[in-house]
């Protein structure tokens, strides 16, 4: 009999949050799927617990997937984290040997604090660039909510250089979404190459065949009421302010008024934003709907279209970024619509 590998993977973005189907779920069934020896614990630290029904839905994927969750609090720099590395301690102290995989740095904090000698190798996952996140998601706030957050941003900031800059003979390695991401981290904290490695296939969906999309077309747009002579463009996203939200409706609507057949399908969580966006661009009811599916229906719903929109803020952390959405319209076989913000994507061009 094979002997069994144990991997532990350290969340703290929680298990609702909208990247997690995509990008830590689908990622670690693949593991499962390719090394039969393989068992993963995944261990979410969640300020509210998801519910029992959820939990089990989940381990029930695969029988080598197993679901442990942790309080987490309000990050208040070493108190939280060392509550955190506390609760991982417990944990990992009875293996005798593992894995230990950390998503993004606040992940990674707690992981390097709570490691133990029987730890094999640490994977730090850089997915991008906490504090400068932070601080672009305030700053059209008022005066003093930007202040109070400059100061949220720095203390990020400090942790985030922690994250990355730590010192350790034990097996160590920083793995990045992207080689624009890679290089940043380089030189922003003077690593060393050797640290660093670029994982890109993970989260890479499988392309959809070219009959089961003619199908899948044809079907959901019967079902969304979507008329089969309407030029569709689709966006499967959030409405966080780096993703523009208002550009993409407002995109949309300058291809409406030259294609009367434009028709536009929104894949969101974020309903209320979306529905509000358009009320102030009044556009016509029956030119858009706007819908939540779940991850594993999501390439099915963008086959509908006929291509993905994909614009971004000019900033760094979206030029560093490996947008799983990109990934996604690719495999449904849509043409992209982007402007030219993503690293990734241009050298994919």
């Amino acid at each position: 009999m094979a002997k069994t590998t144990s991997l532990v993977f350290v969340l703290y973005d929680g298990i609702e949050h909208s990247i997690f189907g995509g990008q830590v779920l689908a990622p670690l069934l693949k593991k499962l799927v390719r090394n039969k020896s393989l068992i993963v614990t995944l261990i979410s630290f969640e300020k509210t617990y998801p519910s029992e029904k959820k939990i089990n839905s989940l381990q029930k994927l695969h029988p080598r997937l197993h679901i442990k969750l942790f309080r987490k609090t309000f990050f208040l720099g070493w108190l939280s984290l060392i509550f955190g590395s506390q609760q991982l301690y417990s944990y990992l102290e009875p293996l005798k040997e593992y894995i230990l995989i950390a998503r993004g740095p606040l992940a990674g904090l707690i992981a390097q604090k709570a490691r133990t000698q029987t730890c094999t190798h640490l994977t730090l996952q850089a997915r991008g660039l906490l504090a400068e996140e932070h601080a672009f998601s305030y700053t059209q706030r008022s005066f003093i909510i930007r202040w109070i957050y400059a100061l949220r941003t720095q203390q990020l900031a400090y942790w985030e250089q922690k994250a990355y800059k730590y010192k350790t003979t034990l097996p160590f390695t920083i793995q990045a979404v992207s080689n624009a991401l890679k290089s940043y981290l380089i030189i922003r904290y003077n690593l060393s190459e050797s640290t660093i490695t670029c994982n890109q296939q993970d989260d890479t969906p499988i392309p959809i065949k070219p009959a089961q999309r003619t199908t899948l077309r044809s079907t959901l747009r019967t079902k969304l009421k979507i008329p089969k002579d309407c030029s569709v463009y689709v966006y499967n996203g959030s409405a966080k302010p780096w993703q523009c939200p208002e550009e993409t409706i407002l995109f949309f609507k300058k291809q409406r008024e030259q294609n009367p057949h434009a028709f536009l399908l929104l894949l969101t969580t974020d309903i209320k934003i979306f529905k509000k966006i358009c009320r102030q661009q009044k556009l016509p009811l029956n030119t858009y709907k706007i819908i939540t599916v779940s991850h594993k229906n999501v390439l099915s719903y963008l086959c509908v279209a006929d291509q993905g929109i994909l614009l971004r803020e000019k900033n760094i952390i979206n030029w560093v970024s490996r947008p799983t959405k990109y990934l996604e319209y690719k495999a449904a076989g849509l043409s992209i619509i982007h402007n030219h913000t993503v690293a990734f994507i241009e050298q994919e061009g």
